[in-house]
């Protein structure tokens, strides 16, 4: 049954997840033999589905941060996939551990600017969560290794020539944004939000807030004021007379 769940967490098969949940007695973090991958983990990583991930996430008998073998986490796999709906998805989880390096010593924000994922970058360094970008792996920072894959020639022995281009491509655009958010991080999530088209809905949001809150005070005193000190409005209930008792 365990496997089973496995096998439709990484093959994206909704419905059969959801099923397969309803069983109490399932072993929900089971993990293969091979490299001890939990459903959750495939689910970040491999099929990418993002309403798998939510079902799981809803599931308080996950371990959402259950590494395999190699101590790499279900987010550190979502970010190198590059799944990002996914990665936003996670961030806004606050029992997500988004510093969590795998037992080499990369961080998940390591591995993102190592390959340039400057999606991935961004919203990690726009969350407003604590992002560990001085951790070093090989005794390199993520500023280090992005500045090292900008003028790279090589490309790695488990990258295709597409994936080492892009990197060369995003590399100098995330060494730009490390440094500008190490010298202003507040400025710095201002610009993202504005290019990620999030300032408009964050400006939206905040108006409706104070316009709701405006409202639920002006309400507030405007009942306070006609049944408390207005005669014609007072109210006789039959458990308690205001007249009689002013």
């Amino acid at each position: 049954m365990e496997e089973k769940l496995w096998q439709a967490c990484s093959q994206g098969r909704v419905e059969e997840v959801r099923k397969l949940l309803q069983n109490s007695q399932i072993n929900i973090n089971w993990q293969d033999p091979e490299l001890s991958r939990t459903p959750f983990f495939r689910a970040c990583g491999y099929s990418g589905h993002i309403e798998i991930v939510k079902l799981l996430l809803n599931d308080e008998r996950v371990d959402i941060n259950k590494a395999n073998k190699y101590g790499t986490t279900p987010f550190y796999i979502a970010c190198y996939s590059g799944h990002i709906e996914i990665v936003k998805l996670l961030l806004n989880d606050n029992r997500v551990d988004v510093n969590k390096a795998n037992d080499e010593g990369a961080t998940p924000f390591f591995v993102a600017c190592c390959h340039g994922l400057l999606e991935v970058v961004k919203y990690m360094l726009l969350c407003g969560r604590e992002i560990d970008f001085n951790k070093k792996w090989n005794n390199k920072t993520s500023l280090d290794i992005s500045k090292q894959r900008s003028t790279s020639t090589q490309k790695f022995s488990n990258e295709t020539e597409e994936e080492f281009q892009k990197a060369k491509r995003n590399c100098p655009k995330i060494v730009e944004l490390i440094e500008s958010f190490q010298r202003n991080p507040n400025e710095t999530r201002a610009k993202l939000r504005k290019q990620l088209g999030l300032s408009g809905k964050f400006f939206l949001l905040t108006c409706l807030f104070i316009i709701c809150y405006f409202f639920s005070h002006f309400f507030f005193k405007l009942f306070f004021f006609f049944f408390f000190f207005q005669p014609r409005y007072r109210c006789n209930f039959p458990f308690f007379n205001y007249s009689s008792s002013l």
